[in-house]
């Protein structure tokens, strides 16, 4: 968040609830000094008048007049925040602190925000936390507040992260969209890379449904889908998840630019037709992708864009004794937000469920979280698993 919209939102404050200046009650000493408090007076008008200069200058004045004068030096703060002076504003509101440390909680929160944007966590948890444990706060702050600290906390306490590129997958080509089966032993993924043929006069760029399988313990480079998958050259299919037996898999397919999710099964040593999973799945005009089923084949989870108001939402449908998906329904909040929530991956455990969000407190951009689904039938708060596996990056 830029410092302009820090200021923003103390501005806003101003507007709503006659400031900072005389706004708590606190057992601070008042300035004796009469002279002080008259020039602290008017530099105060003239701060309200935006005239924040002049109203620098006067203020000053008043602290030369009486050093001690917490007041004089929170309207300082306040103006070196206008004039987005950081430094400034972090030297006046420590000095509040000094003098009196429950005068104004936003001060806690605008030094919070200050070192969570020059990356100083460790500070900006302690003034955040601070700020959070008074018992009147601005609500809009708390909630900026609240997320700011998660991030904080997520920083200064790293989780273990060592990713490296998969053997024999992993190649100078772009591959995305990957997905390993229950068993460990078959990885799906898109490649795309260019085709080269005698036929060709020049290379052609394809995308490709890749599949491939472990050799003793590591993947080959993989080859395409056989028929009949990839059909077309840039068919946009993938995005795979496949069943605890290695015989039923889903998958999303783009035709003529509307995205739905398909399934093929195993027959015999052979793929067999892909078929649409229908109406109940698929909403008829919007892009529903990102399946992940469970182990028994029973309930997929995936990504849809169908409710305009609310972005991406992670749905849920199950397959009845007959075969048929049931009506797919939105999961409940927090997993949905009034973001866009996505990329489900349902664990082979069949309860605990990853997803990604970009409106979930976290580090900003999408997060992954994770979350279960308890013996009563409701999902757990979803919990940001951690960062330097999730960064301000998506």
């Amino acid at each position: 968040m830029k410092i302009s919209v820090r200021a923003f939102l103390f501005f806003f404050a101003f507007q709503s609830a006659t400031f900072f200046c005389f706004a708590q009650q606190t057992d601070c000493p008042e300035s004796q000094n009469k002279k002080a408090v008259k020039i602290y007076k008017d530099a105060n008008d003239l701060f309200k008048s935006r005239k924040y200069t002049d109203a620098l200058s006067m203020v000053a004045k008043a602290i030369d007049e009486d050093p001690s004068f917490a007041d004089a030096y929170l309207l300082q703060g306040n103006i070196a925040l206008k004039k987005h002076d950081d430094k400034s504003m972090e030297e006046s509101f420590k000095k509040v602190i000094e003098l009196c440390s429950d005068l104004e909680p936003d001060i806690y929160f605008q030094l919070g925000w200050l070192y969570s944007d020059t990356k100083k966590y460790t500070e900006a948890e302690k003034y955040l936390k601070k700020f959070l444990a008074f018992d009147k706060i601005n609500e809009d702050h708390a909630d900026k507040a609240e997320a700011l600290l998660v991030k904080a906390k997520l920083i200064t306490h790293p989780v273990p992260f060592d990713p490296k590129p998969v053997p024999g997958i992993s190649t100078s080509d772009p591959e995305y969209l990957p997905y390993i089966s229950p068993d460990n032993e078959i990885a799906f993924f898109t490649r795309r890379f260019e085709l080269k043929d005698r036929n060709m006069l020049v290379p052609a760029s394809v995308e490709k449904f890749m599949t491939a399988t472990r050799t003793n313990g590591e993947f080959d480079k993989g080859t395409p889908m056989p028929f009949p998958f990839n059909q077309n050259n840039t068919n946009n299919e993938g995005g795979a998840t496949i069943t605890v037996d290695n015989k039923h898999l889903y998958f999303t397919v783009n035709k003529n630019g509307n995205f739905d999710i398909c399934g093929s099964d195993f027959i015999d040593g052979n793929w067999g037709e892909i078929y649409n999973l229908g109406k109940n799945v698929n909403d008829p005009k919007q892009w529903d992708a990102q399946p992940s089923v469970t182990p028994d084949g029973n309930t997929l989870y995936f990504a849809s864009s169908r409710d305009s108001l609310t972005g991406i939402d992670i749905f849920v449908t199950h397959k009845d004794a007959e075969g048929k998906w049931s009506k797919a329904k939105k999961l409940p909040a927090p997993i949905n937000t009034n973001g866009n929530d996505k990329c489900p991956f349902i664990h082979s455990d069949g309860r605990t469920l990853y997803f990604s969000s970009d409106s979930l407190p976290g580090m900003g951009g999408y997060d992954i979280f994770m979350c279960t689904l308890g013996d009563n039938g409701k999902w757990s708060k979803p919990v940001n698993i951690g960062y330097p596996i999730n960064t301000e990056a998506d």
